[in-house]
């Protein structure tokens, strides 16, 4: 017996419907999709262990606020490996569900993420990759991946990874780590932790730079003439620096004892003014 099979050029899911739901070991096959869009609150896949979405070749998956790529159990996942373009909505999550689950981004060109979104939040032994990615953006509160022990957020050629106030490039438990070894711009905002976890968990990235920044007027010690309300440790170690760029022709008036330890710097800004009184102690 012959069956006839459709090719789906364009698949869309309505807002607060599921494109599919089902039990275990069922699956939504869109390998050669040319476009999938999926509303407000929707799923393309609610179901039961061992299922997944299959996207492998599609031009574009773009999901609204509140929805999930794949919502499900164990051992599912949800697959856009060619997919030139992934963008998530605010409070989205490209992918949810248990574990030994992942979403998976090989050679995204970009990975968006609004304020508030996880690329991925799911259980042990799960992770997102983007490992050939060139931008991966993260808004304000938004986490790179948030899961349990063993798991890690990789962008190791990343070439621009940006991250708003208040976000995490990982969160997550023991064993786990963030890696960028290759990446060319990381730029660090003072509100953010690249990586927060567990004990043996780090965050590689020997030659990053971190700013504080005073852009007030007046005292060094009050915290919102600094940007993000972060004052400088009072001792700077190295590979940190502190810039100097007052508001307007008032200056910056360093108050109390300050500590500048060997590679660390204090760069004061063309036409700007930082007044010393006696407290700044170059080592």
């Amino acid at each position: 017996m012959k069956k006839s099979f459709i090719i789906l050029l364009l698949c869309v899911t309505q807002l607060c419907h599921a494109q599919y739901t089902g039990g275990g070991g069922n699956g939504n096959e869109g390998s050669f999709t040319a476009a999938v869009f999926m509303g407000a609150g929707s799923n393309r896949f609610a179901g039961g262990a061992g299922d997944g979405f299959n996207g492998l070749t599609a031009a574009a998956v773009l999901m609204g606020a509140g929805s999930n790529g794949y919502a499900g159990g164990n051992g599912d996942g949800f697959y856009g490996v060619t997919s030139p373009a992934i963008a998530l909505g605010a409070g989205s999550n490209g992918y949810a569900g248990g574990s030994g689950d992942g979403f998976h981004g090989l050679t995204a060109t970009a990975i968006l993420m609004g304020a508030g979104s996880n690329g991925y939040a799911g259980g042990n032994g799960d992770g997102f990759h983007g490992l050939t990615a060139t931008a991966i953006s993260m808004g304000a509160g938004s986490n790179g991946y948030a899961g349990g022990v063993g798991d890690g957020f990789h962008g190791l050629s990343a070439t621009g990874i940006l991250m708003g106030a208040g976000s995490n490039g990982y969160a997550g438990g023991n064993g786990d780590g963030f890696t960028t070894a290759l990446s060319a711009t990381q730029p660090l905002i003072i509100a953010n932790t690249r990586f927060t976890g567990g004990s043996g968990d780090g965050f590689s990235n020997a030659i990053a730079i971190r700013n504080y920044t005073f852009i007030g007027t007046g005292n060094w010690d009050i915290n919102t003439n600094w940007q993000y309300f972060t004052i400088p440790p009072p001792s700077l170690p190295a590979n940190f620096e502190i810039i100097i760029n007052p508001a307007g022709s008032t200056e910056c008036i360093l108050n109390t004892p300050q500590i500048i330890m060997p590679g660390a710097k204090i760069t004061i800004m063309a036409g700007k003014t930082l007044r010393i009184l006696g407290n700044l102690l170059i080592q």
